[in-house]
């Protein structure tokens, strides 16, 4: 059943889902070589019974044709209608799904609807039941009609919002006290690089909440969350949950915190918690007049650049990025979490920056005279690459008021989500250069700027020294893996500056920019919730033993887990961000050297260690590491670097 599941969600995004209905062993027998899913459904009731709704189907009408289909299913994942009125509530759900499950040994159910029925679907999964959602016509909620949906935009957004609602969100608990206090380095890595996350941090009983020394989330973490609120009565839980989920969901995305104290988690509420209904995802656009005074700029520019920052991964509109910067030609730099927004070997792509970047970005940002800001906040910040706006006319999307005018002027204000504006962008400029040719000068001039900036590079990339360059290792990342399959990421510090220019992210999310608080040692628990989140992904984090030294026993977690990830750490025995820094406190304390044997220490906590000397054991030990994951292994990969001071920056 897991294996099957596993395979349908390898084809999203890259091929055509193909789901038929059967109600009998003879049909299921013929479809079921040419499907990948059959779908038992209550349709059945109109199709072999003449019913004037399906909403007359019994549930053990339901099993009997499930159980008939069953014996002629083979391939195929097979799904079940679960009728109307068996799904209800919680309890009845459970009852009615397992009677399912064990009479006719089908793979998954399917529920109609999409924010009405998450409680219960939520219930289901977490009692290892899969479930498939019916987002569209709802003909069990509509009293039997087949009434089409979509048609208008109010429609289509309803049905994206049950869509995404029906996806996983990260849910996160913890004791009060210590798991609280221990935590705020987390949230606070999560509050800068807008990480949406629900926190619900135990807390002491209320007449004990403000006394020295009891800790209270609600006090201390105001500075590092988005939102932050107490449960003071046990009536309150709908409303302050449904506010927590809508600043989850709306506005910059960021850690919220839902603080419950010990006598409140105890208590009885009084409301009917069925009565709680989720809140969901508004959406704005530009206003016309905006987006045809930003078409205009750009088209009549000589030198518009396309910043693409995190917003674009976020409102999931890296296809309309693509088509955007191919109609107008022109070229796309990411932020550095925005790397992986645009396939960055296209040629129109400039890479990616932090501290570095490539040349051909160096020298765009300096030669633009339009910028388009799409989904980024333009921060200017140390970990991300400086841009002089004052001589250059910029456009600035972001669905943040408080990112605009923030520390850019912007000549045009886009403010809106990114996929709605790119769509707009798009319409606006498809009618006015339908008859125009790109001009392939630019794609040209990127093509040289990239061949020379790499042929600068090429003796670090593939150099043979030992201990081994930290860049011929990041070279072999790139040759090794298959980046459409694959998660990678740095870890604060030199790993980063090195990787994010180099690493070729072609696909969205393959690659995860981070650090704008460079907590150290982030990309073990980084990779741990990747590959929680994507089973099918070589998930595969670049560190340094200086970060390993912070949270390197979550190699353990990794192993506890059964989430197995590729850690490679540059073992070359310092902090090579800072070679030649804090020269007092490395004599006289040893600030900065280190030493361990990392393949042993992993090896002790359950994982396969590997140890690497020699230039030619590189690309060797990555693929052997992917071999061990897809065993169920998690690898620790100690390559004995040396310091490579040399930095892609200008």
């Amino acid at each position: 059943m897991i294996y099957k599941i596993k395979k349908i969600l390898e084809k999203k995004n890259r091929s055509k889902i193909i789901c038929l209905t059967a109600y009998s062993k003879n049909v299921a027998e013929v479809i079921d070589p040419y499907t990948d899913i059959i779908l038992i459904g209550d349709s059945l009731g109109s199709v072999l019974y003449n019913y004037s709704t399906t909403r007359k189907v019994t549930l053990d009408k339901m099993i009997d044709h499930s159980k008939s289909s069953r014996l002629g299913i083979k391939k195929s994942l097979m799904v079940v209608d679960m009728p109307h009125n068996t799904y209800r509530n919680k309890k009845e759900a459970l009852n009615n799904a397992k009677k399912i499950f064990k009479q006719s040994k089908c793979d998954a159910v399917k529920l109609e609807g999409g924010s009405s029925i998450l409680k219960i679907a939520h219930h289901l999964i977490k009692n290892k039941i899969p479930v498939m959602g019916h987002l569209g016509i709802l003909p069990q909620s509509e009293k039997g009609k087949f009434k089409f949906k979509g048609k208008k935009f109010r429609e289509r957004k309803k049905i994206l919002n049950d869509a995404i609602l029906l996806e996983k969100i990260g849910v996160f608990s913890m004791q009060s006290q210590a798991g609280a206090e221990n935590s705020m380095g987390g949230i606070s890595q999560a509050y800068a690089d807008n990480i949406p996350v629900l926190i619900i941090p135990g807390a002491p009983p209320l007449n004990q909440l403000s006394i020295r020394p009891n800790f209270s989330a609600s006090s201390n973490y105001k500075g590092i969350v988005k939102n932050v609120e107490c449960i003071t009565q046990p009536d309150q839980v709908i409303d302050v949950m449904r506010r927590a989920f809508h600043n989850i969901k709306n506005g910059r995305p960021g850690p919220v915190v839902v603080e419950v104290p010990s006598d409140i988690s105890a208590s009885k509420i009084s409301v009917d918690i069925n009565s709680y209904k989720p809140p969901t995802k508004g959406y704005h656009s530009p206003s016309k007049t905006d987006v045809s005074l930003a078409v205009k700029k750009l088209l009549g520019a000589k030198n518009p650049i396309i910043i693409a920052g995190q917003g674009v991964l976020f409102a999931r509109a890296t296809k309309q990025l693509q088509s955007f910067a191919e109609i107008t030609n022109i070229p796309v730099y990411t932020t550095m979490p925005g790397k992986s927004a645009i396939n960055e070997v296209h040629p129109l792509a400039l890479g990616a920056g932090v501290q570095t970047t490539t040349l051909q970005a160096r020298t765009f940002l300096d030669e633009c005279d339009v910028v388009l800001a799409l989904g980024s906040s333009m921060t200017d910040t140390p970990y991300g690459q400086s841009i002089d706006t004052a001589s250059k006319f910029l456009i600035h999307n972001s669905d943040n008021y408080e990112d605009i005018n923030k520390d850019h002027y912007a000549d045009v204000i886009l403010n809106g989500d990114t996929k709605l504006t790119l769509d707009l962008l798009i319409d606006e400029v498809s009618d006015l250069i339908k008859d125009k040719k790109p001009n392939p000068d630019v794609q040209t001039k990127i093509s040289n700027l990239k061949k020379q900036w790499l042929s600068e590079w090429e003796s670090h990339l593939n150099s043979n020294e030992i201990p081994i360059n930290p860049y011929r290792v990041i070279n072999e990342i790139n040759k090794n893996i298959i980046p459409e399959k694959s998660i990678v990421t740095h870890d604060a510090g030199a790993p980063r500056d090195q990787i994010v220019p180099f690493f070729n992210a072609t696909v969205p999310h393959s690659y995860i920019g981070w650090g704008k608080t460079t907590h150290l040692g982030f990309s073990i628990p980084l990779m741990i919730g990747a590959k929680m989140a994507n089973p099918d992904k070589f998930c595969l984090n670049l560190m340094g033993d200086g970060a390993f030294g912070m949270s390197g026993l979550d190699i353990e977690t990794a192993v506890r887990a059964k989430l197995p990830i590729t850690t490679i750490i540059l073992n070359n025995g310092g902090m090579a961000t800072y070679p030649g820094g804090f020269p007092n406190a490395r004599k006289n304390f040893g600030v900065s050297y280190m030493k361990g044997d990392y393949a042993k220490i992993a090896e002790g906590m359950g994982a396969k260690g590997i140890v690497v000397k020699s230039v030619d054991e590189v690309g060797e030990s990555i693929k052997h590491a992917m071999t061990e994951n897809q065993k169920g292994n998690t690898v620790l990969i100690d390559i004995h670097t040396g310091y490579d001071d040399k930095r892609s920056k200008w």
